[in-house]
């Protein structure tokens, strides 16, 4: 006797699966199917626009705008061996001072990526 070999699943369905506990059996009958099809769709479409709400910009690809509150990966203290992320306010600088990355009182050193801020949420 042969082993039945398993469907080749993709990452959305799976996703979708564990998400909403849909069982293999309910995901056969048709018009599950076409609803759960759907819905992987929406998944799909989902991870494409907001994955991209999660990406940090390396600073040697570009800058932020002067004066800009974003997230960035630096280390603000001399305990901070690693690095963290912090809110912080870019100031770009001139010809005598060099760009800054200001949190609170004290100067973020060391950065290499910075994000946008999300927008906040809509009450």
């Amino acid at each position: 006797m042969s082993e039945e070999k398993p469907k080749e699943r993709y990452l959305p369905e799976l996703i979708v699966e564990e998400y909403f506990g849909l069982p293999d059996t309910m995901i056969e009958t048709n018009d599950i199917k076409t609803d759960y099809g759907q819905l992987v769709g929406l998944v799909v479409l989902a991870l494409e626009k907001y994955s991209s709400l999660n990406e940090w910009i390396s600073v040697e690809d570009r800058l932020p705008e002067n004066k800009q509150v974003i997230h960035c990966f630096g280390i603000c203290s001399i305990h901070d061996k690693e690095g963290k992320v912090y809110r912080a306010r870019f100031y770009k600088g001139d010809e005598c001072n060099k760009q800054s990355w200001i949190h609170g009182p004290v100067e973020v050193k060391n950065v290499t990526h910075w994000m946008p801020l999300p927008k906040p949420p809509i009450p």
